[in-house]
């Protein structure tokens, strides 16, 4: 039997949970832009943690493993583009930090390819997979209590720029956009109800 090339460890396994349940949930009024900073700020020191868990060797076999897998040779070669990108850039700042209230620079696309090959761990047993369905469960029903607090009028906090139609407030969740908490929760209703 072939060695798993990306198995779980106890304490990766960990940061990547809690970075599953928290960074749908985080937001806040006190940071530069309130929903997509914190996202993206969280999803950056996460993908840290788990780079300095796994070491540089520990990366270097899990890069050469997943040269022969095609999703995994996708995934680096969109890294790898992102990179060749903000080197050439004609504003490497921007491509490097991202846009403002956007924050999507190599820095995110980075952070997103190292969960991506930290997901793909879990995925190789039958635990980690609940455990990854545990944890996006939690983070969904915590944005939808969120969610049902806005269009309860409970919510805790009062933002300027909400969308009224008739006098109904149209929630938006712990996403800051009714559009992209409304894709969400039919992407993970259309994938855990059929």
């Amino acid at each position: 039997m072939r060695e798993n090339p990306y198995p779980v460890r106890a304490v990766p396994a960990a940061a990547l949970l809690l970075l599953l349940v928290l960074a749908p949930l985080a937001f806040g009024r006190w940071t530069l832009e309130a929903f997509t900073y914190n996202k993206a700020v969280l999803l950056q020191a996460a993908a840290l943690l788990l780079i300095a868990i796994a070491g540089p060797a520990r990366i270097w076999k899990l890069l050469r493993g997943a040269v022969r897998e095609p999703a995994s040779l996708g995934a680096m070669l969109f890294g790898l583009a992102a990179i060749v990108s903000t080197l050439t850039a004609i504003s490497p700042r921007t491509s490097l930090q991202g846009t403002p209230e956007s924050f999507g620079g190599l820095g995110v696309v980075l952070a997103y390819l190292t969960v991506f090959f930290a997901t793909r761990g879990m995925l190789a047993s039958m635990a980690g997979i609940r455990a990854l369905a545990v944890a996006a469960s939690v983070a969904t029903a915590g944005a939808a209590v969120y969610a049902l607090l806005q269009v309860a009028r409970l919510e805790p906090m009062a933002w300027d720029d909400a969308s009224h139609v008739a006098g109904f407030v149209r929630p938006f969740g712990t996403f800051g956009t009714r559009s992209f908490s409304a894709a969400t929760w039919q992407w993970r209703c259309r994938c855990c109800c059929t």
